[in-house]
C-alpha cells in the first residue's frame, strides 16, 4: 500500500508536533529552550528511524 504525498505530510506534521510536544515538556523542565529547527532536525531523525525499521512493514500488514 503505497503512500501518498499527503499522507506522508500528514505523518510528519504529526510526528513534528508529538516530538514539539515532548522536547516543550524536558526544556520547561530544565529551563532552557529549543528552536524550531532543533525540533524539526529531531523529526528528520526520527522519520528517518522509523523509515528503517520493521515499522512500515508491520502498519502495512494490520491496515491492509
Amino acid at each position: 500500500m503505497p503512500q501518498d504525498d499527503a499522507t506522508t505530510e500528514r505523518l510528519k506534521a504529526s510526528l513534528w508536533f508529538s516530538i514539539g510536544k515532548i522536547i516543550d515538556e524536558e526544556t520547561a523542565r530544565l529551563n532552557t529552550t529549543a528552536t524550531p529547527q532543533f525540533i524539526g532536525a529531531m523529526t528528520e531523525m526520527v522519520w528517518a528511524q522509523i523509515g528503517n525499521s520493521h515499522l512500515p512493514k508491520f502498519l502495512r500488514r494490520v491496515l491492509t
